[in-house]
């Protein structure tokens, strides 16, 4: 190989190494940026008795309204569904939801959003969001539950 041969490959993979820094750079920056806008709270700490659910507010799992735009949701995961399945709000309301596992260890996300919660049995996960725009907001389990898992699904259904 000439000299001349040599520096085109150098200059073609200095090139490569600042396309990715850069691209690196921009993945980075749009991810403090997210992190910086707050558009979920959640918490985990309250606890429940599983065998006695009934006694609970999860007894009636069922989304209550608190007032002006603010709504409050208590959710069971169980095996391969979500109780209830089908939620339906406003644009710009808000959703306090009180998550816990009936059985098993499940996962909660929706898709859209930044919500990805660990829904434990006997465990209360508590997560509040504001649906600013309309559409349909798919709810998957995404942690691994038996053989029907890719079945639990739920919706939030938003509209204008």
């Amino acid at each position: 190989m000439d000299l001349h041969t040599v520096e085109r490959f150098e200059r073609v993979w200095i090139g490569f190494a600042i396309v990715m820094a850069l691209l690196m750079g921009l993945a980075a920056t749009y991810n403090v940026v997210r992190a910086v806008v707050p558009t979920v709270r959640s918490s985990v700490g309250q606890h429940v008795d599983i065998k006695n659910l009934a006694a609970t507010p999860f007894g009636k799992p069922e989304l209550k309204r608190l007032g002006f735009q603010t709504y409050e949701l208590y959710m069971v995961a169980h095996i391969f569904e979500f109780t209830p399945s089908e939620i339906k709000l406003k644009a710009g309301d808000s959703l306090e939801m009180h998550l816990t596992s009936a059985d098993v260890i499940h996962g909660f996300q929706i898709l859209g959003t930044t919500i990805n919660v660990e829904v434990i049995p006997g465990e209360v996960a508590t997560v509040a969001y504001r649906f600013k725009k309309p559409g349909i907001y798919m709810i998957v389990c995404n942690e691994y539950c038996g053989f029907g898992h890719h079945k639990m699904l739920a919706r939030i259904v938003v509209t204008a």
